[in-house]
């Protein structure tokens, strides 16, 4: 009995695991996504650079609460589907946009947190883990640095792990 029990806490928690999984690497391909197919391929000074981030957006919106891009100073550059920030909101002052321009070759994910940027209509708190890196953003042909942030609505996860019962006995 106690065999059966601790392989099928095995087998629960490799599910679990699989899941979690799952949900960061689409986190990583929207963020891939992002950069290398509308970032990298566009002037920000074009127009379709926010048709082609709301685009993103919108194929991914059942598992994303937003997509944004700040430049090296945290000024916002572009953000879907919110995109008003809050009048005291610091980007550049958040671990996420830190992260990301300390060690700039990497992806940086968060723990889960309240989405704290955005005045949303809906005055609801949105609880998300946030992907961040840097990117190199070409403004009229100038390029410079900037931070993408991919922010996933935690819920996903949280059903994920809301119905475990490991056995305790």
């Amino acid at each position: 009995i106690e065999n059966n029990m601790i392989k099928a806490n095995e087998n629960m928690m490799d599910q679990i695991n699989t899941g979690i999984a799952a949900h960061l690497q689409n986190m990583r391909r929207v963020s891939d996504s992002m950069y290398y197919d509308v970032i990298k391929r566009c002037d920000l000074a074009d127009t379709s650079f926010d048709h082609d981030m709301n685009l993103l957006y919108n194929e991914n919106k059942d598992f994303l609460v937003s997509i944004v891009v700040m430049d090296e100073q945290g000024e916002l550059v572009g953000a879907m589907p919110l995109s008003t920030l809050k009048k005291h909101a610091d980007p550049s002052a958040q671990t996420w946009f830190q992260d990301a321009q300390k060690t700039i070759e990497n992806i940086h994910f968060s723990a889960p947190h309240v989405q704290n940027l955005f005045s949303d209509t809906d005055s609801r708190y949105r609880w998300v883990v946030s992907l961040s890196r840097v990117v190199e953003l070409v403004s009229d042909g100038v390029a410079t640095q900037g931070v993408l942030l991919v922010d996933m609505n935690f819920f996903g996860i949280e059903q994920l792990l809301k119905d475990v019962r490991l056995g305790s006995n």
